[in-house]
């Protein structure tokens, strides 16, 4: 009979103890690689307030709020409640110098093609157009506000449309009251911006149209509101994601 020899009992306590070891490894790992995922997709986003003043304005007042982002992610502005009334965001203001250059471009010809004193009269409204474009271009809120524009914009429209019903001329005249309700309805929008809308401004009054807050970043957000500033307004921000800011303001 041959006898062979065993694993000795040290080298087995050995091998015991590094397959245990390793077997701890892998499972650590796994499982920290499963929390890892886990914490990594669920990153709160937070939103507080560090400050606000109220100013009036016009027909209401304009509310400045620094806001901050205190979370973990990248934030983006979605909308904007006043005592649960949806605000507007102030945005698009180039498109619509646009259409206001294109309107004042067409009254321009029509002027040339009319002549005489109702060509100098739709002239100088093609002129008003035009600069009102400029103004609302430059984005700057306090510009845009010093100039009245919505109620110049209603003026040019009021005088356009009497210019066509005095001239009564088929074609010309449709077209300057077509024109007329177009310059109408951009007044509409700025003036809806100017008492129920909310924009992130620099310090020069520029509107700017990023409305994402990255972590830790703060931001001037201003809201124009028709609502009385003696009076308590409830301040609801949402975020792409769902975060939540409310608060109250008075002055």
């Amino acid at each position: 009979m041959v006898y062979r020899e065993g694993v000795s009992p040290i080298i087995a306590t050995i091998l015991i103890i590094a397959i245990t070891v390793m077997g701890a490894v892998v499972s650590y790992t796994f499982v920290m690689g499963f929390v890892g995922t886990r914490v990594q997709t669920n990153i709160q986003g937070l939103l507080s307030y560090d400050a606000f003043n109220i100013e009036s304005l016009g027909e209401g007042n304009k509310i400045n709020i620094y806001i901050r982002n205190v979370g973990g992610k990248e934030l983006i502005l979605d909308e904007l409640y006043v005592d649960e009334e949806n605000y507007v965001s102030i945005e698009g203001l180039y498109d619509i110098s646009l259409q206001l250059y294109e309107i004042s471009s067409e009254l321009f010809q029509i002027a040339q093609d009319v002549g005489g004193d109702i060509g100098d009269q739709i002239k100088e409204r093609a002129e008003k157009t035009e600069k009102m474009g400029s103004v609302i271009q430059d984005r700057n809120i306090f510009t845009i506000i010093s100039h009245n524009v919505p109620e110049s914009l209603y003026e040019i429209s009021i005088n356009l449309t009497n210019i066509a019903i005095n001239y009564n001329k088929p074609g010309v005249s449709d077209v300057l009251i077509y024109r007329a309700n177009q310059i109408s309805n951009i007044a509409n929008v700025i003036h809806s911006m100017l008492t129920k809308g909310w924009t992130f401004l620099d310090e020069d009054g520029n509107i700017i149209e990023d409305r994402s807050l990255s972590v830790g970043q703060v931001r001037l957000l201003t809201i124009f509101s028709y609502k009385p500033s003696s009076k308590s307004q409830l301040i609801k921000i949402v975020c792409n994601d769902g975060t939540k800011l409310t608060f109250s303001v008075r002055k």
